[in-house]
């Protein structure tokens, strides 16, 4: 299948990998403002904010150079997390995952396009991520 079909797919359709291109459409689709960037070693990543949402979408597996098979949503909190309320939103299920660093915390949401997702279920899992954070 050609790049161009994989972006072009209707939602109900089953894809297994994402460019950089189809998801900062997809988070612009979801209200945020989003800017692609990429790493001095040529890594791509999506900053996407909008109030009370600054976030990275990062990626990962593949498959060639803009077309990859992991995307993992990522916010940075200022300040740490008490244990109890890490361990409460991280005991509700496996997505997302909440981490403490040393002065601040960590939220991440993978988006396994590998496993084979619809362009809706990508768009859930943006919705999932800034309720998440909203709850924060």
């Amino acid at each position: 299948m050609s790049k161009k079909n994989l972006d072009e797919k209707v939602p109900d359709e089953v894809i297994r990998s994402l460019s950089v291109a189809k998801m900062a459409r997809l988070l612009e689709k979801a209200g945020y403002i989003a800017q692609i960037l990429r790493s001095e070693d040529g890594k791509p990543a999506v900053r996407f904010m909008k109030l009370g949402v600054d976030a990275m979408a990062i990626f990962f597996g593949p498959i060639d150079p803009d077309h990859y098979r992991i995307v993992v949503l990522n916010a940075v909190l200022t300040g740490v997390m008490p244990n109890d309320r890490v361990n409460a939103a991280n005991s509700r299920g496996v997505l997302p995952k909440i981490y403490v660093a040393e002065t601040n915390t960590v939220v991440e949401l993978c988006i396994p396009l590998e496993a084979g997702l619809t362009v809706d279920a990508v768009s859930y899992y943006i919705q999932a991520f800034e309720a998440l954070l909203n709850k924060l």
